[in-house]
């Protein structure tokens, strides 16, 4: 067994050498939480328990628009039937994570790349990867995980792709207690790899059912359990917003809204956000300044069509990118001193995303 990497880039190095060699490496995430598993439906004396999965990723342009659907199923791997094993002796699932990339023979994906790995990986609530790689580009804390009604459990996360590279392996992956760490759980290469343009946003839902039947419902985007009316691989009971697709980072939901609903409070102060394809038009600081350009389709006029954006740290696009904003609104817009003079309201970023560049 190799030893574990240095920090730079040691999480994703480590997990790539589970995911090829398929290895036990005994390593417990920091503030573990048990999340026990599904039960699975007693099988026949002799007949091993089957485990299912129904994955459907959806690609949406920056729009919001759908770029396309995909629903697949896929088959445990070694590992995964480890994971099973340990979890009868008494280990318990600490959270549950997804990896995306073009083929099992590489580490190329649509994602920003880490060293030489830009797979894109979306982690769970307690994964122990942004410890062990703090900062890597290629990690989204958007996974969430839930155990339905219907007694299947559903992973759910997104990414945002930052490369024209298809999708050609996906993964899940159980981090677990009990010396079992990290390790890929159930795997599909797909026949037709899914095409991925820069600036899209990868929705992933993995429904993992127990037994000796497929309980994924009719292959659509919402079977498993768990209403999903906007596809966005979350369901209704933990979406903000549940009629619209919308990303989440760190448990938190960003809602689809235009610079005019929270610049005039038709959203409250403190709501969570997601400005799409917004043009920069000027930098300070620590902030930027982005618009409804007077060409978009729900362009309103100049007053409230611009908000000023703490950055807190994000590295600022430039004049003229067109960016998605993901954030927290925090002041209206207003004209405190002149009816004819707009002083625009502000939002702070935890996320800023370039759409396009000029």
């Amino acid at each position: 067994m190799k030893t574990k990497p240095s920090r730079c880039g040691a999480g994703l190095a480590w997990l790539m050498a589970v995911a090829m060699a398929s290895v036990l490496i005994a390593q417990t995430p920091p503030n573990a939480s048990s999340h026990p598993v599904p039960a699975a439906r007693a099988a026949a004396p002799g007949n091993a328990i089957e485990v299912h999965g129904h994955w459907i990723i959806d690609v949406r342009n920056p729009d919001g628009s759908v770029a396309s659907h995909n629903d697949f199923q896929n088959a445990l791997v070694t590992s995964g039937q480890q994971v099973l094993s340990y979890l009868v002796s008494g280990s318990s699932i600490v959270t549950w994570d997804v990896r995306l990339r073009s083929s099992s023979l590489d580490l190329t994906g649509p994602c920003s790349p880490n060293a030489n790995d830009s797979s894109c990986y979306i982690v769970g609530p307690g994964s122990a990867l942004p410890t062990l790689n703090p900062g890597a580009p290629n990690l989204f804390t958007t996974g969430a995980f839930a155990r339905t009604a219907a007694g299947t459990l559903e992973i759910t996360g997104n990414a945002t792709a930052t490369a024209a590279v298809s999708i050609g392996y996906v993964e899940s992956i159980a981090e677990a207690t009990g010396g079992l760490g990290v390790q890929p759980f159930s795997a599909r290469a797909l026949n037709t790899p899914i095409q991925v343009a820069i600036g899209q946003k990868l929705y992933v839902k993995v429904i993992v059912s127990f037994g000796g039947t497929d309980t994924s419902g009719d292959g659509g985007g919402g079977g498993g359990g768990g209403l999903d009316s906007d596809s966005d691989g979350v369901p209704d009971a933990n979406d903000p917003c549940p009629m619209a697709p919308n990303p989440f980072i760190n448990g938190v939901g960003y809602c689809p809204a235009s610079i005019y609903d929270i610049m005039k409070e038709v959203l409250p102060i403190g709501s969570h956000v997601e400005l799409v394809n917004v043009l920069v038009t000027a930098i300070a600081q620590t902030s930027v300044t982005v618009a409804v350009d007077s060409n978009d389709t729900g362009y309103q006029g100049p007053d409230y069509s611009y908000v000023i954006v703490e950055l807190g740290g994000i590295t600022a696009p430039a004049v003229g990118n067109r960016v998605t904003v993901l954030g927290t609104s925090t002041a209206a817009g207003s004209f405190p001193v002149d009816p004819s003079i707009y002083v625009p309201g502000s939002m702070s970023a935890v996320s800023i995303t370039v759409t396009s560049a000029f």
